[in-house]
């Protein structure tokens, strides 16, 4: 997880404090995310529900599912004296040529791709082998969140923490989904007292999401926080769960997203994968916005550094500090650097990393 420096960078180095402790900072795969319409009506329903949780099963915290029942379909009506399940959210969703050319149930978005166009919906049988594909793609983004909740104040509280791990293009926004487990009620197809799960209940963002980024670049570090009152409402937030996805605005494609039950939060596990040290600018050319570094560590060792002009001249230098293992967050300040092209010189232990950066 991030550290904060003990020591300051001298002259041209600062420590840069931050709360990011949600989201990890290093490469990672894509998480699939199977947003599911169903409903009390149809018959076939509860095969596609089992296969939404052998998907969950078997691949967990690498895939995320919500259930809407959208308004506009017979099958989401409820029996009479039975709960109702149904939520105008999903109404635009569930509808053509958004679905592509037609709608059914059992079916799903698996990351909203539209993997054979104009068909962005898909059958149950599909929904492992698209899952599978997603998990295996690199992602340019992570995400990570927590849900806390009050239930004196009866308020939920969700901190939704966003890391761009590679420069992407375009614009993004954040859907943040709130869903309930363990609802019973009568189920065409299912046994009696049937358990419906991962039921969506309300959206914290927008239809299509709130706006995130435009054109981000490595190392953009975002951060929201969402609020529910559930005065109102009072839905079971001991069964309840949040799951925070981001929308590509040029695709309608879902890239990646994560989720907790309320309660929880999402954990950092970032050392774990660290395998060697590495050194990281951004923005890279710097103008603006201040540069920062980004020190990846392996294990705990002394560390020392300097800033090399493209004379070889030492423009500044830090003395040794013991650092730990992990992810240490730096800005660099532009007060001693003129434009130009720089050198990062970092020594750890007996070894020698480096970094280039241009100063505009």
């Amino acid at each position: 997880m991030k550290t904060v420096l003990p020591f300051f960078f001298v002259l041209a180095f600062a420590v840069q404090a931050s709360g990011q402790t949600l989201v990890d900072t290093l490469p990672a795969n894509k998480n699939a995310i199977l947003e599911e319409f169903t409903g009390v009506k149809c018959p076939n329903c509860p095969g596609g529900h089992q296969t939404a949780q052998s998907i969950l099963t078997n691949n967990p915290g690498r895939a995320f599912v919500v259930a809407f029942h959208p308004f506009n379909s017979s099958f989401t009506t409820p029996y009479t004296g039975e709960p109702d399940f149904r939520r105008h959210y999903g109404d635009s969703l569930y509808m053509t040529p958004y679905c592509g050319t037609s709608r059914y149930m059992p079916s799903a978005f698996v990351n909203r791709r539209l993997w054979a166009a104009p068909e962005r919906l898909t059958g149950a049988s599909s929904w492992t082998g698209y899952c599978n594909t997603i998990m295996a793609e690199t992602s340019p983004v992570n995400v990570g969140l927590s849900a806390h909740y009050d239930g004196t104040g009866k308020m939920l509280s969700v901190t939704v923490e966003v890391w761009y791990t590679a420069a992407v293009s375009g614009s993004h926004n954040l859907m943040v989904t709130l869903a309930e487990n363990n609802l019973v009620s009568t189920q065409s197809g299912g046994t009696s007292s049937y358990t419906h799960k991962h039921t969506f209940r309300e959206a914290l963002t927008g239809q299509w999401g709130d706006p995130l980024s435009n054109n981000a670049s490595a190392g953009t570090f975002i951060t929201e926080t969402f609020s529910f009152d559930n005065t109102t409402a009072s839905y079971n937030m001991g069964n309840c769960e949040v799951m925070a996805y981001i929308i590509d605005n040029g695709s309608d494609e879902v890239i990646t997203g994560n989720g907790v039950a309320v309660g929880s939060a999402t954990a950092v596990h970032s050392e774990a994968r660290i395998q060697e040290a590495r050194l990281d600018v951004y923005p890279n050319p710097a103008s603006v916005s201040l540069p920062c570094l980004r020190l990846v560590l392996p294990s705990t060792a002394d560390v020392s550094c300097q800033v090399v002009d493209v004379n070889g001249k030492v423009v500044s230098e830090s003395p040794a500090a013991r650092l730990h293992s992990g992810i240490h967050e730096l800005t660099l300040s532009q007060a001693d650097l003129l434009p130009g092209l720089y050198f990062i010189r970092l020594r750890y232990g007996a070894k020698v990393i480096g970094a280039r950066f241009i100063m505009q």
